[in-house]
């Protein structure tokens, strides 16, 4: 029995490991404009309470705000290094609402009008299916993996942060499952309007090997995108060369909806009581 004891043990470190290095997290902020508890442990899915989380920030080093952004060879839960890599398209703005976790504090938005959304893009991913989580507090998700169209879930964290762990689906996060990579292949998520404000919104994400597969799983649990209706809001990648103006409107943008800062969104609240409501 004692002998045996070292080579349970053994057993069971590599499977956390293994754990670990099948799940990639990440926490989008803005570290300038709201300075971040930053996300570590579990969210919806995880390993322990020391997982690691990956953070995007759409303040840029010299304080202006970053449209399009980059994180590459993200880190596992475990905190080594991947090849996978994160790329941020129109996701210049950023705000705070009340919410116990760190990762759901803060979240990121496109500034523009409702037909320019953020868009995330996740390259180098190994071949495999996958679980695919999307945090935010009021937003559709859309998420395709090389030509396969995996439908729209939609999430509304209202009254925000009542629930928040534990996690539940359709309002905290949407999910996707059987996402399956092949080569080289992209994963898109194309962030829609909420159902409160116009603008997407997206506070993480987490990647969860499901299954290694070849080349040939990615023709399966495929979804055609003629079952969907797309939601109003989604945008074309812009081209790399492309250079996308700033909003001038943005300096004295309001938070959205009622995704207010701590104690805000209790005040608004109180207001609209007081308020006379029409015959």
């Amino acid at each position: 029995m004692q002998a045996g004891l070292p080579v349970q043990i053994f057993a069971a470190t590599l499977l956390a490991h293994s754990a670990w290095a099948d799940l990639i997290n990440i926490d989008f902020g803005a570290d300038s404009r709201f300075p971040s508890h930053n996300k570590s442990g579990l969210a919806a899915t995880g390993v322990s309470d020391n997982d690691y989380w990956n953070f995007y920030s759409s303040d840029a080093p010299d304080g202006s705000w970053k449209v399009n952004g980059s994180l590459p060879n993200l880190k596992y839960a475990n905190g080594a290094s991947s090849k996978v890599s994160l790329k941020v398209y129109n996701g210049e703005g950023a705000w705070a609402y009340e919410n116990p976790d760190a990762m759901m504090q803060n979240y990121i938005y496109s500034l523009g009008p409702q037909s320019v959304q953020t868009t995330l893009r996740i390259t180098g991913l190994p071949t495999g299916s996958y679980k695919v989580f999307l945090y935010g507090p009021d937003t559709s998700f859309n998420l395709t993996a090389g030509k396969r169209d995996y439908g729209t879930r939609v999430v509304l964290d209202h009254p925000p942060g009542n629930n928040s762990p534990p996690w539940e689906e359709g309002k905290q996060y949407a999910l996707f499952t059987n996402v399956t990579v092949s080569g080289s292949e992209s994963v898109f998520i194309r962030l829609g309007p909420g159902q409160r404000y116009y603008q997407g919104t997206v506070s993480g994400m987490q990647i969860e090997l499901e299954a290694p597969c070849d080349n040939k799983a990615g023709t399966t649990a495929a979804i055609s995108r003629e079952k969907y209706q797309p939601v109003m809001g989604f945008t074309t990648l812009p081209k790399a060369s492309e250079q996308l103006e700033q909003h001038q409107q943005v300096r004295g943008r309001k938070p959205l909806g009622d995704f207010w800062l701590p104690g805000e969104f209790q005040n608004l609240q109180q207001q609209r009581k007081q308020e006379p409501h029409g015959g």
